[in-house]
């Protein structure tokens, strides 16, 4: 009777463990899940975001199309001798915006996308997670047999035999389970921390590219507008205000002044198209096209060509609209 007392709560202590080991597998299953559906909505957040300033950027970059056309307009005005440095800006300008579209282009491939289709990476790992409960359920149940068994025929060793394998059998298929679904989340985790690293370090790297030549153009920009020499273009406006009364050796000086301010703006011409050059090929070496179109030329601004639609699915030329799958 004593040893009966004794098997019996054995067995009950080994339910109770294999309970109490059930809870805390319970416990990080809900962890798990819990890690992997709150990436799912950070990287869902994330996507609207990254969608609205893909929005913005493409309306400032309109914008700026549209700026760079009106002061190159302002520029076929000028005298000889400033209207040579302020083409040399304008396209300084213009050459801004395309590095910016060039931005916008990478945003939405290297970043909007991916970020888009994560939510199939997550719905990946949940899965990964489903079969261990069910399979620490059969194990609990199985040992529940066994200890009946024991309890009500200890001296039927066949169907205590047959119980007891049916447990191990439960038991091997739970704890396989639950390995293969540890090495699932350790695989996931790993995942998700290069796959976060590359999508955020990919827009960081976009955003130092093209801050680092908008730099280097607006530099360049303003150093035409400071090469403007201030008396050839106060004796060029001299000679234009009294052209009509002017003698003829004055026009001729008037025509000299001008081919020599031409002569500078020709030398300024060629510094910025060595510039604007480099830039075609930084545009090209990262694998984007090189979209220097000249700006000047288009109609109000605006970039109506198709390679101005970023990627497959991205912002339009008007910088209004966003697929509307990244917002969904």
């Amino acid at each position: 009777m004593a040893c009966f007392i004794l098997l019996l709560n054995t067995s009950t202590q080994k339910t109770q463990k294999l309970q109490a080991d059930t809870v805390c597998l319970d416990q990080q299953t809900e962890m798990s899940r819990e890690r992997i559906l709150s990436v799912e909505k950070a990287f869902a957040t994330a996507t609207q975001d990254m969608a609205g300033v893909v929005r913005q950027i493409a309306k400032l970059r309109n914008a700026g199309d549209v700026l760079v056309e009106n002061f190159a307009k302002y520029a076929d005005t000028e005298l000889p001798s400033m209207r040579e440095n302020l083409q040399a800006v304008c396209e300084c300008l213009a050459a801004v915006e395309d590095h910016r579209q060039a931005h916008v282009s990478r945003v939405e491939t290297q970043v909007i996308h991916p970020l888009t289709h994560y939510e199939k990476t997550c719905k990946l790992a949940k899965d990964g997670l489903k079969d261990r409960k069910p399979a620490r359920e059969k194990e609990i149940s199985k040992q529940k047999v066994y200890d009946k068994v024991r309890r009500d025929h200890p001296n039927d060793t066949r169907k205590i035999g047959r119980a007891l394998e049916e447990m191990q059998t439960a038991r091997a298929e739970a704890a396989q389970v639950s390995k293969k679904a540890e090495e699932h989340m350790r695989v996931y985790e790993l995942q998700k921390l290069k796959d976060a690293k590359s999508i955020f370090g990919d827009y960081l790297m976009s955003c130092m590219t093209f801050h680092a030549k908008s730099l280097e153009l607006c530099s360049l920009a303003f150093q035409n507008l400071n090469g403007v020499d201030k008396e050839t273009y106060l004796e060029e406006f001299r000679l234009a205000f009294h052209r009509r009364t002017a003698k003829p050796g004055l026009s001729q000086l008037g025509v000299s002044l001008a081919d020599g301010a031409a002569g500078a703006g020709v030398a300024t011409q060629q510094s910025t198209t060595s510039a604007i050059s480099r830039s075609r090929e930084d545009l090209a070496a990262s694998g984007r096209p090189a979209q220097l179109t000249r700006v000047l030329s288009h109609e109000g601004g605006r970039r109506h060509s198709e390679a101005d639609t970023v990627g497959q699915n991205g912002v339009e030329d008007d910088g209004s609209d966003v697929d509307e799958d990244y917002l969904e």
